[in-house]
């Protein structure tokens, strides 16, 4: 199925997601009413387009498939609800202003609150050459993390997450999503990106 505007999306809600597919998203429109996909089912946000979850929308992929391309984006408006599981693929975006973000039933942290929590993981993991380690969550010294495993480590609340809900969805919940994104770098790139959240 490909959506190119409004009225395609419109229609789209008024019949029964198929359980398994694709949608692509290939232009600029907004969710106004609740779309569900299932596990073999595949929302996909093409370059340079945009899905806004509005007023009165609801966007549940818990169970299903989201890729957003490099430049494309799902921004969750006031009032928008956005329900994320384990599968968010690609380069793209997700940024919340006025709604709100679920990750596996937790609720992602955005803006300063997610700003101010990887400023103090950038501060351990930068700490000395060998303490960021991307290639697993927590190497067994107990010094070397990934960038989601040095959330759970040092932020409130982080062990507890990780031991209820697991490293991925703690780390997404703690640091927003997009630090999320930046879960699989190599450690040349995960350095680069913490570098901008050292004073």
């Amino acid at each position: 199925m490909n959506i190119t505007n409004q009225k395609q999306l419109d229609e789209l809600l008024k019949k029964p997601i198929p359980e398994e597919g694709y949608c692509y998203i290939n232009g600029n429109v907004t969710l106004r009413g609740t779309l569900t996909i299932g596990e073999r089912y595949w929302l996909c946000v093409n370059a340079n387009c945009t899905l806004t979850v509005g007023k009165v929308g609801t966007l549940d992929s818990s169970m299903g498939n989201i890729s957003i391309r490099r430049n494309g984006g799902i921004k969750v408006g006031k009032g928008g609800i956005l329900h994320v599981g384990q599968s968010v693929a690609g380069k793209g975006k997700i940024v919340e202003f006025g709604g709100v973000i679920l990750y596996n039933g937790k609720r992602i942290a955005h803006g300063k609150k997610a700003k101010a929590n990887l400023r103090i993981v950038a501060k351990a993991a930068l700490a000395y050459p060998d303490s960021l380690e991307m290639s697993c969550v927590h190497k067994i010294c107990g010094t070397s993390h990934c960038i989601a495993g040095w959330a759970c480590m040092v932020l409130p609340d982080g062990n507890a997450v990780e031991e209820s809900a697991g490293w991925h969805t703690a780390g997404m919940a703690l640091l927003g999503a997009e630090a999320a994104s930046h879960f699989y770098d190599t450690n040349k790139n995960a350095r680069k990106y913490l570098q901008q959240f050292i004073d």
